[in-house]
């Protein structure tokens, strides 16, 4: 099963093949931003060593990434683009905060007001 801590932590799939150079060439981009993004689990599933995994999920494409929260896929990146990779981690990666999870307009979005009021 899955660890209990990764739960309600944003998590990123990397899958990779030995076939593909560009499995390769992002790799290390891809360490660089898994150290800053402490937040964000990383996993990396080669397709060599866990095909089995790779036929179970339908994967075909090489590089791909796959952002999951709560054991559901949330977005998905196919090829080797660092870019996208941290974009999609700043709008997933929520610091493992459950109030984003929830939709915008409730009562708990609004912003509290304490001390002086603000002069118009």
């Amino acid at each position: 099963g899955i660890n209990a801590e990764y739960m309600g932590k944003l998590v990123v799939v990397f899958w990779s093949s030995d076939k593909f150079d560009d499995c390769s060439k992002v790799e290390p981009q891809v360490e660089e931003i898994a150290k800053y993004r402490t937040t964000a689990c990383f996993v990396k599933v080669s397709k060599e060593k866990l095909e089995e995994l790779c036929t179970q999920h339908s994967i075909c494409t090489f590089p791909l990434f796959q952002f999951y929260r709560k054991m559901k896929i949330i977005d998905t990146i196919r090829g080797p683009d660092p870019s996208a990779i941290k974009f999609k981690l700043t709008k997933h990666d929520y610091h493992n905060n459950d109030k984003y999870d929830r939709p915008k307009g409730g009562k708990d979005d609004k912003a509290k007001v304490t001390g002086n009021k603000r002069k118009r």
